[in-house]
């Protein structure tokens, strides 16, 4: 076997930068880049540097964790201020993104 055929088995990055389609509600989604794209692993370094000290940390890891939707299907724009603002107001929405994109089976096939 060569490195692209070892790669075409495990490599996950490209399927993590084109991202996955999380449900939210009935009928919207958000479409997340995974854990091993570039996104997801800054984002990854960035959270660990969050001080968690105060209650301010909180809107600070709803603007860096809001850089993983990088599209949605709501009839508005997609900025960082929207997305922070529906984390900051539903934030079951924000756990589930979290968990979605550290879950590799969400951007590979079996």
């Amino acid at each position: 076997m060569n490195v692209e055929g070892l790669l075409k088995k495990i490599g996950t990055k490209t399927a993590h930068e084109e991202g996955a389609k999380l449900p939210i509600g009935a009928d919207s989604w958000f479409l997340v880049s995974g854990a091993t794209s570039d996104i997801g692993q800054a984002v990854l370094w960035d959270i660990l540097r969050v001080d968690c000290s105060d209650v301010s940390s909180v809107k600070e890891m709803a603007k860096i964790y809001s850089r993983l939707v990088i599209d949605w299907s709501l009839d508005e724009e997609l900025t960082e201020d929207k997305v922070v603002e529906v984390f900051t107001e539903a934030p079951a929405v924000l756990d589930e993104v979290v968990k979605f994109y550290r879950d590799n089976s969400n951007f590979t096939k079996p």
